[in-house]
């Protein structure tokens, strides 16, 4: 199997909206401080697939490897709402994160970078989710757009939404204590009044677990 069939066929494994579009999702590199967007997969997490070492000119001694040689990939996609979009194959790290970022999207007449060029690591690693919030949430004059979806308890909540209008989703650390290095899927509840914004895992429909309301019941108890 190549590495472009590969590709399609990991895509096949791809998460997608009730109007077809595929799922994305950003994960955080804590090294770099760079939140990649990859494809959702049915069960959640990123969409990853395993390529021979000789197709992946990107790979590295650092890439993670299976005890064939074949190098694991990760499926990355250019956020949400940006045009042109595309998705490519990147090397994924021992942590399974992309070894690569997308820098800029190229069109005929100008170009968008997807992240700041003059901000170091360091600067990058800094308040990461409000990094996050500063670019990929819906906005305008510094005011953040949301929509209120009905929960997975049967509740609703105020969520964060991208520049589709969906829910804006990211991974996040599992709060599981028997999975320490495990990530969740989330988005981002806005919390009434000035109370701020929840990371909430969502359900196999991508709908939050939890309302506002359960939070502060839980907070109070």
């Amino acid at each position: 199997m190549t590495l472009e069939q590969g590709l399609a066929t990991a895509v096949k494994r791809a998460k997608r909206h009730d109007d077809g579009a595929l799922v994305t999702a950003f994960l955080h590199s804590d090294e770099s401080g760079y939140w990649h967007c990859v494809l959702v997969a049915t069960d959640l997490d990123p969409v990853y697939f395993w390529a021979t070492d000789h197709e992946v000119p990107m790979a590295d001694r650092d890439s993670r490897r299976d005890n064939r040689g074949r190098v694991h990939m990760v499926v990355v996609s250019t956020p949400p709402g940006l045009q042109p979009s595309g998705i490519m194959a990147v090397p994924v790290d021992s942590d399974g994160l992309p070894q690569g970022e997308l820098v800029a999207v190229v069109r005929s007449d100008d170009y968008v970078l997807l992240d700041p060029a003059d901000q170091s690591a360091q600067q990058r690693r800094k308040d990461p989710l409000r990094r996050l919030l500063s670019t990929a949430v819906a906005q305008k004059d510094g005011k953040h757009f949301m929509r209120k979806v009905t929960t997975e308890d049967g509740d609703s909540a105020n969520v964060l939404i991208d520049w589709t209008s969906r829910p804006l989703l990211f991974w996040t650390e599992s709060p599981e204590e028997d999975r320490p290095k495990s990530r969740m899927l989330a988005a981002a509840i806005v919390l009434p009044g000035d109370e701020g914004i929840i990371a909430v895992g969502v359900s196999p429909d991508l709908r939050p677990f939890h309302s506002d309301d359960w939070y502060r019941r839980q907070q109070a108890n």
